[in-house]
């Protein structure tokens, strides 16, 4: 139903406006000209009727809306001069039964309660427009108290909770603003709102957004002052992506352009072996460059056909680590195949920062910086995806992806150490309790030769956790209580090592991801060992098929 009545919101009087009542939806609507602004249950706190004293000198139709507009400032809506004010008594208290209706002592003072308060430095005319001795037929507001009213509007969390507002709020810490997400979801369901970081002097603050409101101020920002990550929030579906980064310095002779086809090559060619999907460089990957004469940087965004999406970015950076490995495995003496660039103390450390796949991630985004620096993110030459606009390019470079629900996508798992049966090429891992426990890791010669390996390193004694076969090509040990690393010469303070044994020798490699692709100098096998490991790999019945 529809009301013609005259309103002032606090003590700033708005004008003869019209009033929608709509029952089915539990929602008032004000129509202010062009604007309209949406009052639902959950904002309404009580509405208040003037006591029966005051009737001398307050209007008989005279009632306010109490709200929760705002956290700082509750809006009072004081509505007065209703058409047919007992039908809006009487559908008011129909739609909203639960609220309650209280007595406005504040309105025994007259007239005091709807008029405008007095301005010192405004005229009549300056503020309403032309004099006349009737209310205005439209409303006629205050531009800087409409444009603060609206702000506290659009700036209310529970406006923006319940979609009358766009949702765009600030938070000082990260999980208020993923509880806030939630919030969000919990009420309505959405598949546009993201959760953004960015830095400003001294601080890291968390952003949750809704998309389309997201873009239109990153895009008023000046690009020298837009410092904004994504945030790939633990769980979330998204597409695979790489950091590539090293320092030319330490590298001369290294090419990065040339180690970036590289990889994209071998991630189109994984994709197929692993999940039958035909990835193209050309139109599946997003390449962004934020290179400098002193540091060489690369992002991809590999966005797979039909709207794959791996189920988080741990599973994703599995799948980084299984390409790396499975690689590396055919890499010859050469080292044609190797994505290895030396670090500043001349170690060797992975092209590949294995680092970003970790839950709730802060990944850069397209046209940002870091702070205090100059080096813009933007598209590579050598990007070739053809898109409309700079928006629809924005939004391919995000890693979890806005838009269609993930029911409608396929989603690629990647688990790590999947245990298989049968005659899997994929490794297989078993736990063991010791060496010499139940289930104990097959040929123990070999098992005590690689513990004693591992112990006479740093004179710490090693044991094994578990174990790996991959069938007619290696057996790999995996260590605890030594964590001796010989990339960086040293114990890693929280992740371990392994010792890979193939048919004649034996490496160490390492669970730590600025070590994912290191593989250190060979040791010689014993004759006795060659000839037992031979034989048991190339027996693919002495291989174990307990689940991990």
């Amino acid at each position: 139903m529809r009301f013609r009545l005259h309103l002032a919101i606090d003590d700033e009087v708005v004008g003869n406006i019209n009033m929608d009542c709509r029952a089915a939806e539990k929602k008032i609507v004000f129509r202010m000209q062009n604007r309209a602004l949406v009052l639902l249950e959950t904002h309404i706190t009580a509405i208040m009727r003037p006591p029966p004293s005051a009737s001398l000198t307050c209007d008989d139709t005279q009632f306010t809306i109490a709200t929760t507009l705002s956290h700082s400032t509750r809006p009072y809506f004081r509505c007065s001069q209703v058409t047919q004010a007992n039908v809006l008594s009487l559908t008011l208290q129909t739609m909203f039964p639960t609220i309650p209706w209280l007595t406005d002592d504040r309105a025994t003072g007259g007239p005091r309660l709807l008029r405008k308060r007095p301005r010192r430095e405004s005229t009549r005319e300056s503020f309403y427009g032309s004099s006349s001795s009737l209310a205005p037929s439209f409303p006629m507001v205050n531009a800087a108290f409409d444009a603060a009213f609206h702000y506290r509007v659009q700036h209310s969390i529970e406006c923006q909770l319940d979609g009358t507002a766009p949702v765009h709020h600030v938070f000082a810490l990260q999980q208020p603003a993923i509880d806030f997400i939630g919030q969000i979801q919990a009420r309505r369901p959405t598949h546009f709102i993201k959760l953004f970081s960015f830095e400003t002097r001294g601080s890291r603050k968390f952003l949750v957004s809704d998309i389309d409101v997201f873009f239109d101020k990153y895009m008023q920002t000046p690009p020298t002052q837009r410092h904004v990550y994504e945030i790939i929030q633990a769980d979330m579906p998204c597409h695979l992506y790489f950091d590539l980064e090293f320092k030319p310095a330490f590298n001369p002779h290294v090419n990065g352009d040339v180690l970036v086809r590289q990889l994209k090559h071998l991630v189109a060619l994984q994709f197929y072996r692993k999940f039958g999907i035909h990835v193209s460089a050309d139109k599946n990957m997003v390449d962004l460059v934020s290179t400098a004469p002193d540091k060489f940087s690369r992002h991809l965004v590999v966005i797979a056909p039909d709207g794959a999406l791996f189920v988080n970015n741990l599973e994703a950076g599995q799948f980084v680590k299984e390409l790396m490995d499975t690689f590396a495995l055919h890499a010859d003496d050469s080292g044609d195949l190797s994505f290895n660039v030396m670090d500043q103390h001349n170690q060797p450390q992975s092209f590949i920062d294995m680092g970003v796949y970790t839950r709730n991630r802060a990944f850069r985004c397209v046209w940002s910086s870091k702070f205090q620096s100059d080096r813009i993110l933007t598209r590579h030459p050598e990007c070739r995806l053809h898109l409309d606009n700079d928006k629809a390019f924005f939004l391919h470079t995000l890693i979890c992806p806005v838009g269609a629900p993930t029911g409608r996508r396929r989603l690629l798992r990647c688990p790590q150490l999947l245990a298989r049966h049968g005659t899997s090429t994929r490794p297989t891992t078993y736990h063991v309790q010791s060496v010499l426990g139940k289930h104990a890791a097959p040929i123990p010669p070999l098992a005590a030769f690689v513990v004693a390996l591992a112990t006479a390193q740093d004179n710490v004694q090693a044991g094994i956790r578990a174990w790996q076969v991959i069938p007619h090509r290696s057996i790999t040990y995996h260590l605890v209580n030594n964590r001796y690393c010989h990339n960086v010469r040293r114990a890693h303070k929280s992740n371990n090592v392994m010792y890979v044994v193939d048919h004649d020798r034996i490496v160490q490699k390492c669970h730590d991801p600025n070590c994912a692709t290191f593989t250190s100098r060979s040791w010689p096998l014993p004759a006795e060992l060659r000839t037992a490991i031979a034989s048991f790999l190339a027996c693919e019945k002495h291989v174990p098929t307990y689940d991990q």
